[in-house]
This record gives structure tokens, C-alpha cells and sequence, in this order.
């Protein structure tokens, strides 16, 4: 492995799937689910570990419908993130977006977004608690810093 990475780690990339794919490293590849822990490593054994990406860049509401749509086309999203996430309406023969079926769905997800909301102090007073849920088996610290509590 040290020699492979001195002679210039031909194949190496930062992306996990090409990795397993190419197998640039000889070895054994075992593809396991992300959200998994890592089972114990031992010397010499390499760990990819693929994690999620975070919210994105702002409103998704706002993403373009055919950016949006390419993604779906790609499978980088699915269809349930694209219909709830996205509001994205779309012919599934054809795989192509509904401009207009997507913007009035749009329209309306920006109506119950109204309905739903509560002003900030409401929100928090709600979701804060003094504990953890029971079946978390949380393992840390809980404490609310007094000025915190003020919302």
C-alpha cells in the first residue's frame, strides 16, 4: 500500500463507488450500507467510508425543474425526494418534467408552508426538551445553557 501510494496511487480518486469499481488497491472490496459502523480494521485494511451530504444550497422549491429533473434522470435522487422534497410533477414514461403541474405544485407546498409554520418562540418552546427521548439511548450532555432557554 505505502509503495502503491509513493509510486503516485494510480487509479486513486475520492470517490468511493469508481474505487470499487476499478479495485485500483488489490485486495478484497466489501460494499456494506453507509450508516453502518465500521466494523473493527486491522493493518493494512483500507476504509472508504461514504457519509451524506448536507441540506444543499437554499430553498428546494427554487431548484430548477429540469436541473432537478436530470438529477432524477441520474438516480441521484429518487422519486419520493423529487414528488416531496422537490414538488417536481413529471411524465414517467418519458421521464420528462411538468413545467406548469411542477409550479402549481410548488404554489401550493409555499401555502401549507404558511399553515404549518409558528413564530420562533412557539417552535422552540415545542421542541426543546429537558431530556432526551427514552428509547435514544443518548450518551452525552443535555444541559441547556440558562440564557438558551429564553428562546
Amino acid at each position: 500500500m505505502r509503495q502503491w501510494l509513493l509510486d503516485g496511487g494510480k487509479g486513486m480518486t475520492f470517490e468511493g463507488s469508481s474505487m470499487v469499481r476499478e479495485q485500483p488497491i488489490a485486495g478484497e472490496y466489501l460494499v456494506d450500507h453507509p450508516m453502518q459502523p465500521a466494523d473493527p480494521r486491522v493493518e493494512g485494511d483500507i476504509w472508504i467510508q461514504r457519509v451524506g451530504g448536507g441540506g444543499g444550497y437554499g430553498d428546494p422549491l427554487e431548484r430548477d425543474p429540469e436541473a432537478a429533473m436530470l438529477d432524477l434522470r441520474r438516480g441521484l435522487i429518487s422519486p419520493e425526494v423529487a414528488h416531496q422534497v422537490y414538488r417536481l410533477v413529471w411524465d414517467p414514461e418519458r421521464m420528462e418534467v411538468d413545467i406548469g403541474a411542477t409550479e402549481a405544485a410548488r404554489r401550493e407546498e409555499r401555502k401549507a408552508r404558511l399553515t404549518r409554520g409558528r413564530p420562533y418562540d412557539e417552535f422552540v418552546t415545542s421542541w426543546r426538551a429537558d431530556s432526551p427521548p427514552e428509547h435514544l439511548g443518548y450518551l452525552g450532555s443535555w444541559d441547556w445553557e440558562d440564557g438558551d432557554r429564553e428562546g
